[in-house]
């Protein structure tokens, strides 16, 4: 008697079942446990070769598909793709419930694998003679199956092995589900992240200990100027205007789980103007001990900007009245636009008082602090208070 058919004669030991499911686990966020999960999956019950497969039709970065074996080889790989239409067994195994399995040699009686092209042409000549598998996720635009394939070399799985590997079943399918959320979590952090990049005012994340672990593009370029914030060697932020330090200080001594918002200005170098700080810690409770703190940074050097499209576009303003309103919102009055824009000063009123009616407002201030709010908002920065 062989080695391996030795080792399939004895049940797999509770400490190798314990192993393969830590490495299912952790092949929530690592390829290497899961391929490794799937190659002792084989080993253990003494087979030459498996397989995952897992498919899903409304998040398809998730798909996955590992083997291990002779399915593992770039040439058989291309083979099968002449062969897949014929190969039974992941549609018969498909309709199994979720931690149920089954044996290709009790699923297809000898005739209907004799007719099989796939098992005689491409299949056996691998020398694979039977399959165990079994879903992990089916409906919903989901499919997910695991199998192992013996060789002539063992005989055919017995009732125990069957059962075991059913066992396992149910955590290749929680893996799937935690990886599907894993990606998503990633997804939407990229998102955020790219989010981030584009604002125009710096945004600083630390951690409980102080530490910086994300600064978007503004906020890089604020500490690259090393003009009046800068970050230690250990990543903590610093001001040189004494008093801003010292009340960046206070809030990171506070205790996690304690929310408080702090405005503070940080002056700079060569009477430039200060950057306004705006710190933000903790959380709404309940927070875990894991809370950190976001410090947002008003840039006084990042570039002016017309602000007149996006008040056309969010408020449904004519072009001209727009650009009314930019002027009044930069500090204008109807005489500079009518000025600049070279109309009547009677023009100029007749702007405003087509802006007054797009909006639901009645006076210019509130005029103004409506596009205020917009540009704030949806804009880039007017770029310049001191």
């Amino acid at each position: 008697m062989s080695l391996i058919s030795l080792h399939v004669v004895v049940a797999m030991q509770p400490f190798e079942y314990d192993h393969l499911t830590q490495l299912i686990y952790a092949g929530t966020c690592n390829d290497e446990s899961f391929f490794e999960a799937l190659r002792l999956l084989a080993v253990y019950h003494g087979c030459s070769s498996s397989a995952f497969m897992y498919a899903d039709r409304t998040a398809p970065s998730t798909d996955v598909q590992f083997v291990y074996g002779p399915f593992s080889r770039p040439e058989v790989r291309s083979r099968y793709l002449d062969y897949a239409s014929d190969d039974p067994a992941p549609r018969a195994m498909a309709r199994l419930g979720i931690g149920e399995a089954a044996a290709t040699d009790r699923l297809f009686s000898r005739e209907v694998q004799a007719q099989s092209r796939f098992i005689t042409e491409f299949y056996r000549p691998l020398g694979l003679e039977e399959a165990l598998g079994g879903p992990v996720a089916s409906g919903e635009g989901r499919v997910g199956i695991v199998a192992i394939h013996r060789g002539p070399e063992r005989g055919p799985f017995e009732d125990d092995e069957i059962a075991t590997f059913a066992r396992l079943l149910p955590h290749f399918a929680q893996a799937i589900n935690l990886r599907r959320t894993f990606f998503a979590s990633e997804a939407r952090n990229r998102t955020l992240a790219a989010a981030l990049e584009t604002a125009s005012s710096g945004v600083m994340v630390f951690d409980p200990q102080g530490i910086l672990v994300h600064a978007n593009a503004r906020a890089r370029s604020i500490l690259g100027r090393a003009d009046g914030l800068a970050l230690t060697r250990s990543g903590r932020l610093r001001a040189k205007d004494p008093e801003a330090e010292a009340r960046l200080r206070s809030i990171a001594n506070l205790p996690n789980g304690i929310r408080t918002t702090l405005i503070l200005r940080a002056q700079r170098d060569h009477s430039l103007r200060p950057y306004i700080l705006r710190l933000m810690s903790a959380a709404e409770p309940p927070v875990s001990h894991e809370d950190g703190r976001v410090i947002y940074v008003s840039d006084p050097d990042s570039p002016a900007s017309d602000p007149a499209g996006t008040l056309e576009a969010a408020l449904g303003l004519s072009k001209q009245a727009a650009a009314l309103v930019a002027g009044l919102l930069a500090g204008g009055d109807l005489n500079d636009f009518a000025t600049s824009a070279g109309v009547s000063r009677n023009t100029a009123k007749f702007h405003l008082q087509a802006a007054f009616a797009a909006t639901g407002t009645a006076r210019q201030v509130d005029l103004v602090t409506l596009a205020a709010g917009v540009v704030r908002d949806l804009g880039e920065p007017l770029g310049s208070s001191p």
